[in-house]
C-alpha cells in the first residue's frame, strides 16, 4: 500500500474528533520510541531447544522523517549484541553510505541522510557544481572549436 508522505504527515499531526468535546492526538502513537515486541530466541546450535521460543522485549519502533529509521541511542556489545531500548532516536538507515561519503572527501548530512560536496570557491569564469563536486564552465552547452 502506498501513501502520499506529505498527506500522511499532515494527517498524523492533525487532531481527529471522536466525540463531542473529545479529540485523539495520534501523533504519540507513531513517534519513534521503545515499544514491546515479540522476538524469537535465535538458536546458536541446531540441536538447541528453548522454552519459550520467544520473549517480549522493548524495541525501537515508530515513524521518522526522510530516509531515517528508528534505532536505539545506545547499543552495547559484549558477548552478545544487546539493544538498550530505553531511548530511541531517528537515525540514517544505512551507516555504510556515511562511511563511503566521507571516504570520498565529501560531507555527510545526518539530518537528511545524504552526501554533499564541500563548497569551494571557483575562479570568476567558473561555477561550483554540486553534481560533480568541481568548478565547471558556466555554460557547458557551448562548444568551442579551434
Amino acid at each position: 500500500m502506498l501513501f502520499n508522505a506529505s498527506a500522511l504527515s499532515k494527517t498524523v499531526l492533525r487532531h481527529h474528533r471522536c466525540s463531542v468535546g473529545g479529540t485523539i492526538d495520534i501523533k504519540e502513537d507513531v513517534v519513534c520510541k521503545p515499544r514491546l515486541q515479540v522476538v524469537s530466541i535465535p538458536k546458536t546450535q541446531p540441536h538447541d531447544v528453548f522454552s519459550p521460543t520467544s520473549i517480549v522485549v522493548n524495541r525501537c519502533s515508530g515513524g521518522c522523517p526522510n530516509m531515517r529509521g528508528c534505532t536505539p541511542k545506545v547499543i552495547e556489545s559484549k558477548c552478545v549484541l544487546k539493544f538498550l531500548a530505553k531511548e530511541c532516536v531517528c537515525a540514517c538507515k544505512d551507516d555504510s553510505e556515511a562511511a563511503e561519503c566521507t571516504d570520498k572527501g565529501r560531507d555527510w548530512d545526518p539530518i537528511n541522510c545524504n552526501c554533499m560536496c564541500p563548497k569551494e570557491l571557483c575562479i570568476s569564469t567558473k561555477i561550483w557544481s554540486t553534481e560533480t563536486c568541481r568548478c565547471e564552465d558556466e555554460d557547458k552547452s557551448e562548444i568551442y572549436f579551434a
